[in-house]
């Protein structure tokens, strides 16, 4: 477990986002062997995740408040989760073998070259819904509220798309049981 805190009070660090502003360097990098054969567990808060060229034997879990994620080139043969508040949540070329939840509120979502050996499930409010290239040997539920929602080249067992107050757009999308839009 690694963590990074501070423990300065708020109130405490006000002379010094003044004389600096918020533009401090307050990152936290961590290097982790391809392959590694573990749960991977990462969390943040005001900060943004970004994971890539990376496989990982376990599960995969990303969870943030009103940052960012992206995760790029990235492997797992279980389960993977990415979750945020008030952020977009980008993927490229991610492939679990397990299910892949995506969820944020008010913030963007786009996916593309994504594969995932079960069910996929996809939620955003307030903002858009991207998918290109998408595999699922499960079904795939993606749903938002106030955004648009295009999905092309998408195959998997069943597609449930909804979006409410926005357009809806699938393209070259397959499916083997049912399609509901």
């Amino acid at each position: 477990e690694i963590q990074r805190q501070s423990s300065k009070k708020w109130y405490q660090r006000i002379g010094v986002m003044l004389l600096f502003g918020r533009g401090q360097d307050r990152r936290l990098e961590i290097a982790i062997p391809d392959g590694i054969a573990c749960d991977i567990q990462a969390e943040s808060t005001n900060g943004s995740i970004t994971v890539g060229n990376l496989t990982v034997k376990g599960l995969l879990t990303l969870s943030t408040t009103n940052g960012k994620i992206s995760a790029e080139a990235l492997k797992t043969t279980a389960d993977c989760t990415l979750t945020t508040t008030n952020a977009q949540i980008l993927c490229k070329s991610l492939t679990a073998e397990g299910s892949l939840s995506i969820l944020t509120k008010n913030g963007r979502v786009d996916i593309t070259g994504c594969n995932s050996g079960e069910a996929m499930m996809i939620y955003t409010t307030n903002a858009a819904v991207n998918l290109e290239d998408i595999q699922a040997g499960g079904e795939v539920r993606v749903s938002t509220t106030n955004g648009s929602l295009t999905a092309e080249a998408l195959q998997a067992r069943a597609l449930e798309a909804e979006t409410r107050n926005g357009r809806l757009t699938l393209t070259d999308t397959v499916t083997e049981e049912s399609t509901y839009a």
